[in-house]
């Protein structure tokens, strides 16, 4: 949705500054670049033309975590047993069906491992329904996290579509991942898990909004 934004602000004189946190720069970007009065990437080989390498932005309160010591916090407030295995689920902002699919079905056998699960189901996916038995780790599915600080502090693992942002901030608060690949995403970006990995530097951090 980004490039009729950048197409009004050149029509109307606005001046336009791009942050691209992809490998592949998307048609929007590209387009928005040529007009754009500052071009920000977040890998130093972009292709966007003008383009200057800063990184991908963090969050102050995901760059400056300290996981151990929000642990206790972050799993009272979701309800989270405090010596458990702790897996944290997320198909992105909006979820992913499929995934949620696959960790809803295996959340039993997951329980019954002592594992607990934290599944972020997406705003617009139905809540499963949740019969978690006296003695068992909980499974605890949410529609959305608007506090992934704690939702990392309060993990030992994530199970994760491999965007970009994502990548970057646990790669930051130094959570083990294991990532779900989206095909449309990969051919197109090129954010794979292992290029992003490998970047785990290239992140800076901004000042809460």
């Amino acid at each position: 949705m980004a490039l009729p934004g950048y197409l009004a602000a050149k029509r109307l004189g606005v001046p336009i500054v791009v942050h691209e946190a992809n490998a592949r720069p998307g048609l929007a970007n590209k387009i928005g670049s040529r007009y754009a009065k500052y071009v920000a990437v977040s890998t130093p080989d972009s292709k966007l033309r003008n383009a200057r390498y800063v990184g991908i932005p963090l969050r102050r309160s995901i760059a400056t975590l300290d996981r151990a010591a929000v642990r206790p916090e972050a799993r009272a407030a979701f309800g989270l047993d405090q010596n458990l295995p702790t897996l944290l689920v997320s198909g992105g902002s909006q979820g992913a069906r499929r995934l949620n699919e696959v960790v809803q079905a295996v959340a039993p056998f997951l329980q019954r491992a002592g594992i607990q699960v934290l599944h972020a189901v997406g705003p617009k996916n139905e809540l499963p329904h949740v019969d978690n038995m006296p003695g068992m780790p909980p499974y605890i599915p949410v529609s959305y996290l608007d506090r992934m600080d704690l939702a990392y502090a309060a993990a030992d693992m994530m199970l994760c579509r491999a965007g970009a942002m994502t990548v970057a901030e646990l790669s930051a608060v130094g959570l083990p991942a294991a990532y779900v690949p989206c095909r449309s995403a990969t051919a197109n970006s090129g954010s794979t898990p292992s290029r992003w990995s490998r970047r785990a530097a290239d992140c800076w951090s901004t000042t809460p909004s």
